[in-house]
């Protein structure tokens, strides 16, 4: 409910195809939960975004992550942040979803592409100035 209600901002879901989640963008790390699952990172033009990956997995504690960067971290685009089982995580959670929050200030601001988009892609590939 915490992401569908709006409540972090607007933002997009993400079917993953394959075991890995890299940075859309150069930035930081401004914070990787401790259990692998959740990533908020800010591009050099100060937007922030929360990735979550799947539902319900910070029930894992952390199984089937394997984390590739740390807080505070200066990332570039296309680095891995993450591998994870999408295979595991499917058969005990509800959904692998990647979820993508943009913050509250932007809202209004940006919208997200409709159009298709594949790992690597810059930000300006998923968001669009309105």
């Amino acid at each position: 409910e915490v992401f569908s209600s709006g409540m972090l901002g607007g933002g997009f879901a993400i079917i993953p195809e394959g075991n890995d989640f890299v940075c859309p963008c150069g930035g930081e790390v401004e914070e990787a939960h401790e259990e692998g699952h959740a990533y908020m990172l800010a591009n050099e033009d100060g937007l922030e975004i929360l990735v979550h990956i799947g539902i319900d997995t910070v029930k894992l504690k952390g199984k089937h992550f394997e984390k590739f960067v740390v807080n505070n971290q200066h990332v570039k685009k296309g680095q891995k942040l993450i591998s994870f089982d999408i295979e595991q995580i499917k058969s005990v959670t509800v959904g692998i979803n990647l979820d993508a929050q943009l913050r509250p200030q932007f809202a209004g601001v940006l919208s997200i592409n409709s159009e298709p988009f594949k790992s690597g892609d810059t930000l300006d590939k998923i968001l669009r100035i309105k």
